[in-house]
């Protein structure tokens, strides 16, 4: 199958090309920049040309992984704007190519910043109220993606939380670096229950959304991530164990830790640390036949012992 990756140069998108070639795909990937380092037989185009009727000339399925989550703009003018252009946009005027090509699907990796943040008894459609910038620019693009299945293309956007494994940026290598500092840190007490994804399980899953293209009828959109939860405790703890370490882990009221990154202004560092976030992928995994190979916490811990 020849498959087409956009983003190849990102974290997922490197990850994801390596892992088709691996099974046997023909592979090509588009970047915005120049880059190195793919094996012989990666077909790289560097830019992202607006003429996507060509790019995707003969390609059976389209992952698109390419995408604007950080920008080093202090604007927040031209930060959504640039959010609209390179998540929505760029992902309507590719999956209006695939309506009108031989391509037989396309993977949206969306976010699950598109869900907005639900607010008490909120339904999905009243979510808009609480959406960034970016969570906004992300659920836009998914309409044109889950709309392929009505010209029987199967379109498929995938919400996942944060994404960790080898090579990861973000916020997962700000966790990451804290606890190889090895200090003792004041987290014994955070014991809430957030959802995770090993990039290793997402590969997994764009490989089973592959042997499903002729089936239109399951485009849509979809939650993704690691069976079960874990609690901020258990990901620090099984980092250090990763690193060798002890898990060096004091009480303090988690309460006022979040209270102390709000007047900080870090409310959003602070809903990632201590808020609890459950992702429901029952309806990924029964529709394509998809069971997550990892366990959030020995990722978590390979993960380390790889870095």
């Amino acid at each position: 199958m020849k498959i087409l990756v956009t983003g190849a140069s990102g974290f997922v998108g490197s990850h994801l090309v390596r892992s088709l070639q691996k099974n046997g795909h023909e592979v090509l990937g588009t970047s915005r920049t120049k880059f190195d380092g793919f094996d012989e037989g990666v077909h790289v185009i560097a830019g992202m040309d607006d003429d996507f009727a060509s790019l995707i000339e003969d390609v059976d399925l389209v992952v698109h992984a390419a995408g604007v989550a950080h920008h080093p703009t202090n604007d927040p003018v031209e930060l959504r704007a640039l959010f609209e252009k390179g998540n929505r946009d760029w992902t309507q005027r590719l999956a209006a190519a695939v309506a009108e090509s031989s391509v037989r699907g396309m993977i949206h990796i969306s976010s699950i910043a598109a869900a907005g943040e639900m607010a008490g008894d909120a339904q999905e459609d009243q979510a808009l109220e609480f959406l960034s910038d970016y969570g906004r620019s992300k659920r836009e693009a998914e309409p044109a993606v889950s709309e392929l299945g009505t010209v029987g293309k199967l379109g498929v956007n995938l919400r996942p939380p944060l994404i960790y494994g080898k090579g990861t940026k973000g916020n997962w290598a700000k966790i990451q670096r804290l606890a190889e500092t090895g200090l003792p840190l004041p987290f014994l007490r955070v014991l809430n229950q957030r959802s995770y994804l090993s990039i290793n399980n997402l590969c997994d899953l764009v490989e089973a959304v592959s042997l499903k293209l002729d089936h239109p009828e399951l485009s849509g959109t979809y939650q993704i991530a690691d069976n079960g939860f874990v609690s901020l405790l258990e990901v620090l703890s099984s980092l250090r164990e990763g690193f060798g370490q002890p898990p060096r882990l004091f009480p303090f009221p988690a309460g006022l830790m979040k209270i102390g990154f709000n007047l900080l202004g870090k409310r959003q560092m602070a809903k990632g640390l201590f808020d609890d976030l459950k992702l429901n992928a029952a309806p990924l995994r029964d529709a394509f036949d998809w069971v997550p190979a990892v366990t959030t916490l020995e990722g978590m811990r390979d993960t380390a012992s790889d870095s």
